[in-house]
């Protein structure tokens, strides 16, 4: 039972021991500006022999995101000056994490802070947004375009359609009608003339 409890007690003071390494030595910083160099400081307490990695990470503290590698594989020498990029998107919930390259197990981290920067969009975010807009004009244009298309071809098919069925027949017999009954009156005036010839040879007979 006692040796459990020491075993318990053993782990955690390790694990505390652990956590402590490298520890950083700025304990109220409040944020960084972006472009505005910054010398993030250090206890270099696992010794010079290890190379470090100093990373950027972001988010709720129990799920840090890596941003970016500030300095990957250097002299555990307990300083380092660092540029932050203008591209770092401005917010809250930053940190600084070192890593010991010797036994990537032994990290730290520094408190949370803010970025201050005129970039407030991701690239990630903005890549997405553009492709997302480039993807609707894509389907919007081509979709007007094609019911553009179609609605104006219906329309012209139906009323070309229409014109043309009803002129044509209506044109056709109509004019049909009136040549019919042009014809009929011009062979009516043919008759009654040929007849009134015959009425005028006879009286002159007669008269002979």
């Amino acid at each position: 039972m006692h040796f459990s409890t020491y075993a318990s007690v053993a782990i955690a003071t390790l694990a505390a021991l652990t956590s402590a390494q490298n520890p950083f030595t700025f304990t109220t910083l409040t944020s960084i500006t972006a472009g505005t160099s910054i010398n993030i400081t250090w206890a270099p307490s696992t010794g010079t022999v290890d190379t470090i990695t100093l990373l950027l990470r972001q988010g709720d503290p129990t799920h840090l995101s890596t941003i970016a590698t500030i300095a990957p594989s250097i002299q555990n020498s307990g300083s380092f000056l660092w540029t932050p990029p203008t591209t770092l998107v401005a917010g809250t919930g930053y940190a600084f994490e070192i890593v010991d390259d010797g036994n990537t197990a032994i990290t730290n981290y520094s408190n949370q802070f803010s970025v201050i920067s005129t970039n407030t969009v991701s690239s990630a975010a903005a890549s997405t947004a553009a492709s997302s807009v480039s993807k609707s004009t894509i389907l919007t244009g081509s979709s007007t375009v094609k019911t553009s298309a179609s609605t104006s071809g219906a329309k012209t098919t139906s009323r070309s359609s229409t014109a043309t069925g009803s002129s044509t027949p209506s044109g056709t017999g109509m004019g049909g009608a009136s040549a019919t009954s042009m014809t009929g009156k011009s062979a009516a005036g043919r008759v009654k003339v040929g007849v009134g010839m015959l009425g005028v040879v006879g009286a002159v007979m007669a008269l002979l």
